[in-house]
């Protein structure tokens, strides 16, 4: 291994290879998350530390070594993307190597990679850098990584491909194009560039972390999780690795192991605040508020502003008197504000909003809305500053939009308020008010409702479940308002109390049997409990309302999975008309007839369909190779099945059954053991293929 060669040249000039972390390719995991961010290249690497030695003592002893010294570097970014040993290499060895440019060309790169723009730009100004023999991709490398520092991605990905021109198995070109194409939003060519990258340095724990990083922004979990393992194995200690890691394992529902990544990361680097601050969203995420508030205790060092963050946590848990004490030497923040509101004070809460705008000259929208919650709960007009604020983030128009029907309800009655929230229909995700009896506005017009209910969504849309149940309960135990029951039930299911929220559900439900939203949500906690006819019913009842697509899909899915053929039939067939552009409606109604093996004509229309609207997806090529087995043709069926499979990575039960099935057809019996071996693995243990699988088996051996 050249690392060893490295050390040893190193240390005869008077440096060392440390044993420090590897080369990270991102300094902001936290708060974004975003696998493209993931990607970027930092600023940290694997360096090499100074001896105790007298340097120039040492650079004198070394000099005929600084051209392998050169070579070596160069190898180390190619598999290492190492910048930290340039950093500080380079500018000792060009006092001896003034001319030499391939040093220049990399001090230039790391410089760039650094943020170090402006010397960047010199080094390669200078006449010994000019790209005069135009062989070498490390002077397009340096200019891909200054245009990509600067803002210009399409200019920097432009010259990563020039430097593959020169270089086609270059891998941290690869890997850098593929930084590159993450920027750009384009993760599906950012992996094959990083798969690339690992083909051509597969000890690479970088160029594994990124693949991986991209397979996660496919939503391909087990892949990306295979490649962050592979990525560990190689750099047991990788902070950014083990909370992707961590992130894989948190998408899969795999909290414990999760929250052990992340301790990993902390017992190696107990500095790490980004570690720290998504270890406490992670246990916020699960409800486990002691156990974040104790996380942002012991790590409260490297978070930024823990008071605040504490302060943040004590109001999830409706403790804003403990939020006000650890807050006493904050003259304005948001989270005074919102603890002021919280323990009754609301003028003091809208004084201190109107200070932060005061002094920081601007609004945030998030601090807009709450002014307009606040706003309305006092029974005061809506500022038209923080109007224009909320009013120009769309996102928050809905929510804006069910305020003025709260403040509307006591101003100009029911009705108005009624119309009003039709606007308000996607407040939060599955809102609507189609259905919502009038009668909710008239129980809202009276003050000290009004006060509660705007009080409660205000805590509801910052995610403070607790108090936001507290304060519609508080309505709730005197009147009858549909909607804060539906609000209500909200909060339970982010609290995970699915009873309380199925009962507010099923009374929101029955009492008002047009209210769609209160049908929907009651499939989805129904399905929480397994209870799928019912769920089944809610849904029904809710597309009778409102034609709406995901209901229609879960009808089919539902129904298909209860033996209601004729009910899936109808609903993907309607859901068919309403988006005629998406596969799953096809290749679903397809799945229907394949498992009853009727209108197998039909089928292989509709799966031919979603093909041609979905090229190469695993199901879709799973139907098409089935439908031609039962159609007779195992041959032609093992191509899409083969392809299937290997697109699905062979996780897929039903892949692996079907082409176990097949590969027996035509012969390939070694093979289709292979398969039912994998199958064995994967699928649960009630999988419907399991008694075939296993039957299948029994004939093979």
């Amino acid at each position: 291994m050249k690392r060893t060669r490295l050390a040893l040249i190193v240390a005869a000039i008077g440096f060392f290879a440390s044993s420090s972390q590897a080369a990270t390719l991102t300094d902001d995991i936290l708060p974004d998350l975003e696998a493209r961010d993931l990607m970027d290249p930092g600023t940290k690497g694997r360096s090499l530390d100074y001896l105790k030695l007298p340097e120039q003592l040492a650079l004198q002893n070394a000099q005929k070594k600084f051209s392998e010294v050169v070579a070596i570097l160069n190898e180390e970014l190619t598999l290492r993307a190492d910048y930290a040993s340039i950093l500080k290499l380079a500018p000792e060895v060009r006092k001896y190597l003034p001319d030499d440019q391939k040093l220049l060309w990399m001090h230039a790169l790391a410089l760039a990679a650094t943020g170090a723009l402006d010397e960047a730009r010199e080094v390669l100004a200078l006449d010994a850098a000019a790209d005069v023999f135009e062989t070498s991709p490390l002077p397009h490398l340096a200019a891909a990584m200054l245009a990509l520092r600067s803002g210009n991605t399409d200019e920097a990905a432009r010259q990563a491909k020039q430097a593959l021109k020169r270089d086609p198995k270059h891998a941290y070109a690869h890997n850098l194009l593929g930084t590159i194409e993450g920027r750009l939003n384009n993760m599906e060519a950012a992996r094959k560039s990083f798969v690339e990258a690992v083909r051509y340095a597969p000890e690479s724990p970088i160029y594994l972390r990124n693949l991986g990083l991209a397979e996660f922004a496919r939503d391909r979990i087990q892949l990306a999780a295979q490649a962050l393992e592979e990525a560990l194995e190689l750099d047991a200690n990788d902070c950014v690795s083990l909370i992707a890691l961590a992130q894989v394992n948190e998408a899969s529902q795999r909290f414990s192991e999760a929250e052990k990544l992340i301790g990993r990361c902390l017992k190696s680097n107990a500095g790490e605040g980004r570690a720290a601050a998504y270890l406490i969203r992670m246990q916020l995420a699960q409800n486990r508020f002691e156990a974040a508030l104790e996380t942002a205790k012991r790590y409260a060092s490297v978070l930024v502003g823990p008071e605040t963050v504490k302060a943040e946590i004590n109001l999830m848990m409706n403790r804003p008197r403990v939020a006000l004490n650890g807050l006493e030497n904050h003259k304005a923040s948001v989270q005074k504000a919102l603890a002021l509101a919280m323990s009754g004070d609301l003028q003091s809460a809208l004084n201190q909003f109107e200070t932060i705008r005061a002094s920081s000259g601007t609004q945030t929208p998030a601090n807009a809305m709450a002014e307009a919650a606040l706003s309305v709960a006092l029974g005061v007009p809506i500022s038209p500053e923080t109007r224009a604020t909320i009013n120009a983030e769309e996102s928050l128009n809905a929510p804006l939009a069910w305020f003025d029907a709260l403040a509307a309800a006591s101003s100009q009655g029911a009705a108005a308020a009624a119309s009003a929230a039709i606007r308000a229909d996607g407040l939060l995700p599955g809102v609507s008010f189609k259905g919502v009896p009038s009668s909710d506005w008239a129980v809202l017009s009276d003050a000290r409702n009004r006060s509660k209910a705007a009080l409660g969504m205000l805590w509801l849309l910052r995610e403070y479940d607790l108090t936001a149940r507290a304060e519609f309960n508080e309505v709730l135990e005197s009147s009858v308002v549909q909607q804060l029951r539906y609000f209500a039930a909200i909060a339970d299911i982010r609290l995970e109390e699915m009873q309380s929220a199925r009962s507010k559900l099923l009374a929101a439900s029955s009492e008002a049997p047009q209210y769609y939203s209160a049908h929907i949500l009651l499939g989805e906690v129904e399905l929480k409990f397994g209870r799928m006819p019912e769920a089944l019913d809610s849904y029904r009842k809710a597309v009778e309302i409102v034609e709406d697509g995901g209901a229609l899909l879960k009808i089919g899915v539902l129904a298909d999975t209860l033996g209601k053929a004729d009910i899936a039939e109808d609903a993907l067939r309607r859901f068919i008309v309403l988006f005629p552009k998406s596969y799953i409606g096809y290749n679903q109604l397809a799945w229907v007839f394949i498992q009853r093996e009727i209108s197998l004509e039909e089928a292989l229309d509709l799966a031919n369909t979603a093909d041609a609207l979905q090229p190469g997806n695993a199901s879709i090529l799973d139907n098409i190779g089935w439908l031609h087995y039962l159609n007779g043709d195992p041959n032609l069926a093992a191509i899409p099945l083969r392809e299937a499979n290997r697109r699905s990575g062979s996780q897929n039960p039903d892949i692996l059954f079907h082409l176990a099935v097949v590969e027996a057809e035509v012969g390939a019996k070694e093979r289709s053991l292979e398969l039912l071996n994998r199958f064995a693995k994967v699928a649960p243990a009630n999988h419907a293929a399991a008694a075939k699988a296993k039957r299948l088996r029994e004939q093979l051996q």
